[in-house]
């Protein structure tokens, strides 16, 4: 009787420590499910967020190309304002070719083009 009393103990004591792990590890598990929670709540509210920023973003792209494309039409009927002839005016009144882009709208490219064409036709 007093072995099965000892081996009943032993096995009781085994069990015993076996509940505490288990109660060790339930409790582990529901921190970590609630940390998981927390950081899922993190996650979702970022997301909103950047999803908020990129709409924005998308907007002002829309609006910086929007205006983009109203100042190139603006400048090319700036430049289309200027002729060959108002910019050889320009040229014999001593302005150099940067100003002349400047004041037109012309590239300096087009400007120096005029000139040379201006020069080589001996005009």
């Amino acid at each position: 009787m007093i072995i099965k009393d000892r081996g009943k103990k032993r096995l009781l004591g085994k069990l015993n420590g076996l509940d505490e792990i288990i109660d060790r590890t339930q409790s582990l598990s529901d921190g970590l499910a609630e940390q998981i929670k927390e950081r899922s709540d993190i996650v979702s509210r970022l997301t909103g967020d950047l999803d908020r920023r990129i709409a924005r973003a998308e907007v002002l792209l829309n609006d910086l190309e929007s205006d983009m494309d109203s100042m190139d039409r603006h400048a090319a009927a700036a430049t289309r304002a200027f002729s060959k002839n108002d910019v050889m005016r320009l040229i014999d009144k001593g302005h150099d070719p940067h100003e002349i882009a400047r004041m037109t709208g012309i590239p300096i490219g087009e400007i120096q083009l005029m000139i040379r064409v201006h020069e080589d036709s001996g005009q």
